[in-house]
């Protein structure tokens, strides 16, 4: 967790004890006293609000600095405080580093007290910008995928599987805006709810397809970039969305190109989740399905890799019978589970969210559920009766 900390770099001992001397009381400080030193303090004592550097100390300089918290802690604020004011080094300083404020030597303490508050007051922007990705906006996708897949269950029972997938990836793969691929994949079957029911059961279990029903499902993905692009700071979430479909041609790009691109590596993501999802629904292993997506050679091999280490699918390993009252949301569906009358509720293989549970109440008081339901369980998961 990044506390509300300042760290100020500097060569000069004298400039430190200053520092500390007169912004003990107003502020929380670290001090280093090279680029190298700051660094490991970053990296033992954890990120912190604010990095102050001098522009030139010997070794590593005050850009390189910065530029590499700014690649490490990107939440980071970084302030430089220099003597040596030329415009070239401001411009590269600015550029390089991403720098908040530009001071120069000598700074009054005054001046210096504004910059850092203002400096503080951007980190909790910042700070309050990402709660809101990762609360209020993820949490908010999250509800709208279960309503949506109240009313479609056929296109939405995936999207938490190609969630899990696609994270697992992001994060083995250090994708910097990780929110965007878990958004992407939690939206990625939006367009599927103009798909007829039947074709869309067609498409998933690998039953051969008509050329209108197959313009249809390809047609899907740019229905859902059309609906989502039109949401503020998810423009990126869409592209990716809008290229989920399996590439037409055979891979024969360059790993760093991709890994660098963020829309063009998370759809590649979204697209091995999808396919890699779909395989494991036709009744494919793990190794299987992972044999024909490197036989395709379609993907970047050292995504497939990091796919390779996936071990999601092993919670499909073991299957529990439970009375319907111990279902629980994030369950999965090992068999579907039936009204009384012969109506699916939940089918195989879908994850069980707190909306369904909502919706299969009315089931159970009304109608009747046939009991017990079967789902599945991993090692760890204790399951009641």
């Amino acid at each position: 967790m990044i506390t509300k900390t300042i760290l100020f770099v500097d060569d000069e001992s004298h400039v430190l004890e200053s520092m500390r001397r007169q912004l003990r009381n107003s502020f929380s400080l670290w001090t280093a006293s090279s680029g190298e030193e700051a660094l490991q303090i970053l990296k033992t004592k954890g990120p912190c609000a604010v990095v102050v550097s001098d522009m030139s100390m010997p070794g590593m300089g005050g850009i390189e600095l910065l530029s590499k918290v700014k690649s490490l802690y990107p939440q980071t604020i970084r302030i430089i405080l220099t003597g040596n004011a030329d415009l070239e080094n401001a411009i590269e300083a600015v550029n390089t580093g991403h720098i908040f404020r530009f001071l120069t030597k000598p700074c009054t303490i005054s001046v210096l007290e504004f910059a850092l508050q203002q400096g503080l007051r951007q980190y909790e922007l910042l700070q309050g910008e990402r709660d809101l990705l990762n609360n209020t906006l993820k949490n908010s996708i999250k509800v709208l995928c279960e309503l949506l897949g109240l009313a479609n269950p056929s296109a939405f029972r995936s999207s938490y599987r190609l969630r899990e997938i696609a994270v697992y990836m992001a994060e083995r793969l250090a994708i910097g805006k990780k929110w965007q691929i878990e958004i992407a994949a939690l939206l990625s079957q939006v367009g599927c709810v103009t798909l007829p029911r039947d074709v869309l059961e067609k498409y998933h279990a690998g039953v051969p397809l008509g050329a209108e029903e197959m313009q249809m499902c390809e047609n899907h993905p740019q229905v859902a970039e059309k609906l989502i692009s039109q949401i503020p700071r998810l423009e990126k979430v869409a592209a990716i969305i809008g290229m989920q479909m399996p590439p037409k041609e055979k891979w024969d790009g360059e790993h760093e190109a991709l890994i660098h691109d963020e829309v063009r590596a998370g759809a590649q993501i979204l697209q091995i989740a999808l396919a890699y999802d779909r395989l494991l629904g036709q009744g494919e292993s793990h190794s299987s399905a992972l044999a024909v997506l490197q036989s395709e050679y379609l993907y970047d091999p050292e995504f497939l890799s990091v796919l390779a280490e996936y071990e999601g699918w092993t919670r499909h390993g073991n299957i529990a019978r439970i009375p319907y009252q111990d279902l629980m949301p994030g369950m999965v569906m090992a068999e579907d589970a039936l009204a009384k009358d012969g109506a699916v509720l939940v089918r195989k293989d879908e994850e069980v969210s707190w909306a369904k549970i909502q919706s299969l109440d009315s089931f159970s008081k009304y109608i009747g559920i046939q009991e017990p339901l079967v789902v599945y369980v991993n090692n760890q998961e204790e399951v009641a009766g």
